[in-house]
């Protein structure tokens, strides 16, 4: 990790590794890296020495930051909880939601959990769900899910009849736009495995459409 630290170009870059390795720099970290300056020759030691005043200049500002951010979540979940209509407020204040508020929520609902109080478990479980609602896969997904899980090809025809009121040529071009996506990573062994069948579903996709429409007509 100090090598990685070392090799940076430029502060930004420092910085950016810092952020995503903050977990890691704890004080073990900093008090093997002391070790370490101590036993260093004159040259490596002052190299060292400007790197730990960076890293925790860099962690310091991390923190305070994280900080912010935590309080800030809170803050809105505190918010939340007081209004009339939680769920509505939930969602009006879904742009601000973030990781952090996540995590605070998660803590809340523990902290509700350990206590036993259920007029606040029942308040939080509002939120929860409103975020679920929030993070649910569209219904197009939802349903090409549904025909990639079919058995076989008469399974599949069963599923898409179901399903008549969705099969719209928005769904097909969405097929389609997923095919031609994955045909272009070419190297994915996934996407090798997962292209027919999506073809599969698209041309009867296709044929149920064609019999909608002659049925029609």
């Amino acid at each position: 990790m100090l090598q990685i630290f070392f090799e940076a170009p430029n502060d930004d870059r420092l910085t950016a590794l810092v952020s995503f390795t903050r977990p890691a720099l704890d004080y073990l970290f900093f008090q093997t890296l002391t070790e370490r300056i101590e036993k260093a020759s004159r040259e490596e030691r002052s190299r060292l020495e400007a790197l730990r005043e960076k890293l925790l200049e860099i962690t310091r500002r991390i923190d305070k930051r994280m900080e912010e951010e935590y309080k800030k979540a809170a803050q809105l979940l505190d918010t939340i909880l007081k209004a009339e209509n939680i769920q509505q407020a939930t969602a009006e204040h879904l742009p601000e939601i973030n990781d952090r508020f996540v995590e605070v929520l998660n803590q809340a609902t523990q902290e509700a959990q350990r206590k036993n109080d259920a007029e606040r478990m029942s308040k939080l479980q509002q939120v929860v769900a409103v975020l679920q609602q929030a993070s649910a896969p569209p219904p197009e997904i939802e349903l090409l899910q549904e025909l990639l899980d079919a058995p076989d090809a008469a399974e599949l025809e069963r599923r898409i009849a179901a399903h008549a009121s969705e099969i719209t040529p928005e769904f097909s071009t969405l097929i389609s736009s997923i095919i031609s996506r994955m045909e272009e990573e070419q190297g994915n062994s996934e996407n090798a495995q997962m292209i027919p069948k999506l073809e599969a579903i698209y041309r009867a996709v296709l044929k149920f459409t064609m019999k909608q429409n002659l049925a029609a007509s």
